[in-house]
């Protein structure tokens, strides 16, 4: 059964797609609010954000195996790189 998940790492290892945030991206906004909180910041005075970056990842080697069709649409939202397609419309990205 085709799956969607939320992890580029899980279309790595043979997960069909996944679309969520930007890993990396998040991990850095993390890590600013740590340091404000560690300067002193009380943790309910930061605010909530959403994810300014989101990406588009699709495995076409495992879309193919499962007789899967990717319209060119939405591999054009994605940058290619070997059997996958990583990005997101606003930045485009590449896989290791």
């Amino acid at each position: 059964m085709p799956t969607l998940y939320f992890s580029k790492k899980a279309v790595k290892s043979g997960i069909p797609m996944s679309y969520g945030a930007d890993t990396l991206a998040a991990s850095r906004r993390q890590a600013c609010f740590v340091d404000r909180i560690l300067k002193g910041t009380r943790p309910s005075d930061l605010p909530v954000e959403q994810p300014a970056r989101v990406e588009l990842v699709i495995n076409q080697k495992t879309a193919r195996a499962l007789g899967l069709n990717v319209p060119e649409g939405l591999l054009a939202s994605c940058s290619n790189s070997r059997s996958m397609s990583v990005g997101s419309p606003e930045q485009p990205s590449q896989t290791d």
